[in-house]
């Protein structure tokens, strides 16, 4: 419970940044949610795996870490080539809430 109130908290200035990415500056949208998702990453996972040293569990490497994986490049690309774009974003979130729903009904 204290991770979901933890990630809430960090995600919900986000809100203003959909709005700067509606005024145009979607690059200074893009770069925030990029680095703050790679302190995410390295930040915090770093810090807790130096307080507390645990190896990944082998359950996470084939789906959720290969779904990271590949939503992180498929961002990348679109990126790259063209931009990030409304259908690119609902692509997305209907993964990521697919994802969920997958995680919660075999919890």
């Amino acid at each position: 419970m204290a991770i979901k109130l933890s990630a809430a908290g960090k995600k919900s200035p986000y809100g203003i940044l959909g709005i700067a990415a509606r005024k145009g500056e979607t690059g200074v949208a893009f770069g925030d949610v990029l680095g703050s998702n790679i302190y995410t990453i390295f930040g915090i996972g770093g810090a807790t795996l130096l307080l507390v040293p645990k190896s990944i569990p082998s359950n996470l490497l084939p789906l959720d870490i290969g779904l990271a994986l590949m939503s992180a490049v498929a961002i990348l690309v679109h990126a790259l080539l063209r931009g990030v774009s409304c259908p690119c974003g609902i692509t997305q979130l209907v993964t990521y809430r697919a994802y969920a729903s997958y995680l919660i009904l075999n919890a």
